[in-house]
């Protein structure tokens, strides 16, 4: 995610595939935060403080944006999120693991901050522990036929695929992949830059108590954003639940009303619901008001319509086309049991893509540089302009202030109540500082 607008294409590929939330192992961001996306989908990530390598995010849809609790970034390898449902919370980790021929010290750290976050997790929430775990499982669960079925991928388990087992062994974990019949090909996570090799190293694993609502695990290899690693994607049985009852403000299409046509008939449709009320008793002012409220929201529903906003994005429709293209491309090769990773056509076409990207990002950059040159020239609106261009390039991307808020303790706290409880405590010490 960290090449330009890799993070739109993964997005794209979200909405394709009609996923409500999405986890990202080796995104290579730095530091930790939460972003509004300009498709109105929220990510949350925890990386290296420097240095554009390993990191962890999760992208939540915008429609379900709401039912997050609280999240925590706890180092570059794990992240944790919980989710309200209908029936009871739901948490999610998402983890990178070292690979294979990393030192056990680092193993073992990583697994030791881990099973931390397990036991922190409240004993009654559906948990998922997922992600790049580096793991290879196998087919033989003997000793763990409590958490592991025979579904997996190849014969033997490599130290990492050990380690992870018995993890899932302790924390009564059931590993997803290994469980559900499939083709070996939709088994596949990752494939080598030779195409030699093929592994099941991502996995999706949820707590025994809550075995039935996983329904599937499957590889999709139609998704393509320029990776080694395919989808992973997994259905898991529960209805989520917005945090607040606060229903969003609709907003209507007013932009209808400069066409004489239908400013008529807004006006004729709303004169019409008037003559309606005037004819009802009213008993105070508040039920008068509501009633006159209720007749412009139905006029306008009617004939102006809701408004929809658009993903708006700098990439140009020559880049989404090679994107595609690419896309078509993998599935082509992919159809002939043959390794896009190793094909010449692929890498060209990888290469345009990302070529153009780039190309689309300077323009862009160079257009509202212009734009905000020629607006503060002008005296009315200068201010306005060269202020919706600067919000058009960061504004989205604003680092929320939620994931900066630290304790008395200095642990973070990324609970929106509590950071507003923290917010007012500092100003309360401040304004005392400040009188003293």
């Amino acid at each position: 995610m960290y090449e330009a607008r890799k993070t739109n294409q993964v997005i794209r590929e979200m909405e394709i595939y009609n996923m409500e939330i999405l986890w990202i192992s080796e995104c290579r961001w730095n530091g930790q935060g939460m972003i509004r996306h300009a498709s109105g989908a929220t990510i949350c990530f925890s990386g290296q403080e420097s240095g554009h390598y390993r990191g962890v995010a999760l992208i939540i849809n915008k429609k379900i944006t709401k039912t997050l609790i609280d999240w925590e970034p706890i180092n570059a390898r794990i992240i944790r999120a919980r989710f309200n449902s209908k029936y009871t919370k739901l948490t999610i980790i998402q983890c990178y693991a070292p690979t294979e021929d990393h030192c056990d010290e680092d193993k073992d750290t990583f697994y030791s901050t881990l099973e931390e976050t397990v036991r922190k997790t409240p004993k009654h929430d559906v948990m998922v522990v997922m992600g790049d775990m580096n793991a290879k499982i196998g087919i033989n669960n003997t000793g763990r036929e409590r958490v592991m079925g025979k579904e997996g991928l190849g014969k033997m388990m490599n130290d990492n695929g050990e380690r992870f087992a018995d993890f899932c062994m302790e924390n009564d974990l059931i590993i997803g992949g290994s469980i559900f019949k499939h083709k070996d090909i939709h088994k596949e996570t990752w494939v080598s830059p030779t195409g030699k090799t093929k592994n099941q190293i991502d996995h999706i694993t949820i707590n025994r108590k809550w075995r039935t609502s996983l329904q599937d695990v499957k590889a999709k290899r139609g998704a393509d954003v320029g990776s080694d690693h395919h989808l992973l994607a997994s259905q898991i049985k529960l209805k989520l639940r917005k945090t607040s009852n606060k229903k969003p403000e609709i907003l209507f299409t007013t932009q209808r009303l400069r066409d004489p046509v239908t400013r008529n008939i807004f006006e004729i449709n709303l004169k019409n619901s008037f003559e309606v009320l005037e004819e009802l008793p009213t008993e105070d002012i508040e039920s008068g008001w509501t009633k006159f409220k209720q007749a412009f929201k139905e006029t306008s529903s009617l004939v102006l319509g809701q408004k929809k906003k658009a993903w708006k994005t700098w990439m140009t429709s020559k880049s989404w086309n090679l994107i595609e293209e690419r896309k078509k491309l993998k599935q082509e090769i992919l159809s002939r049991k043959e390794n896009f990773m190793r094909d010449n056509t692929y890498k060209r076409k990888n290469k345009q893509v990302k070529k153009s990207v780039k190309e689309d990002k300077q323009q862009f950059f160079e257009e509202q540089a212009k734009e905000a040159e020629k607006s503060s020239q002008q005296r009315r609106s200068r201010y306005i302009t060269v202020y919706k261009i600067t919000k058009s390039l960061i504004g989205s991307y604003q680092i929320n202030s939620s994931s900066t808020v630290k304790g008395k303790d200095g642990t973070r706290i990324t609970k929106q109540e509590e950071v507003s409880k923290r917010w007012k405590e500092h100003f309360q010490v401040y304004k005392r500082q400040s009188l003293t």
